[in-house]
């Protein structure tokens, strides 16, 4: 790995060659060519860092599939060579997008809250429930970064993006 920037609190690695080259060499087929393509890139490129902390990526380099030579970018699934493969989960792994909260969107999530885990016995949802609803993302594949904590209007105590909520 080449280089690492520092993007609004994520740490995005730019790929260079060499690990490219290595994550390539770990292949035998992409989602294009291959049914059971269940492992996306970026967790072969997480393995090839050894576990060093969640990262996004940026190839530097275009990647070509060593099957079909169809492109491949970071999120595209691949089928690993049968000596990786039983390190890996056989599950298709969902893809999710982080979304960055921004205040305004915080404020009006924020106003949705009637109670909080803390003050509200019967809260059962998360707050990031009210985050879909305000921004429209689904919440099958979205996870939030909130800009700060929301605050509870009955208890003042910090709401984080999974602290369980009763709605107004």
């Amino acid at each position: 790995m080449n280089q690492k920037t520092y993007l609004q609190g994520i740490d995005v690695i730019v790929v260079g060659t060499e690990s490219a080259r290595e994550a390539v060499q770990r292949l035998c087929g992409c989602q294009q060519c291959s049914e059971t393509a269940s492992t996306s890139l970026e967790y072969v490129l997480d393995d090839i860092r050894k576990g060093e902390g969640a990262a996004a990526y940026m190839l530097a380099d275009t990647l070509g599939c060593p099957n079909c030579h169809a492109p491949i970018v970071e999120t595209t699934l691949v089928q690993l060579r049968e000596s990786r493969q039983s390190n890996w989960f056989e599950l298709p792994l969902p893809e999710t997008e982080v979304v960055l909260v921004e205040e305004s969107s915080l404020v009006e999530a924020q106003r949705l809250i009637a109670e909080c885990e803390s003050c509200g016995e019967d809260a059962q949802i998360t707050f990031d429930y009210l985050l879909d609803a305000v921004t429209g993302c689904d919440p099958t594949k979205t996870e939030y970064l909130m800009c700060r904590p929301a605050k509870c209007p009955r208890c003042f105590r910090e709401v984080n993006e999974k602290t369980l909520v009763i709605p107004e």
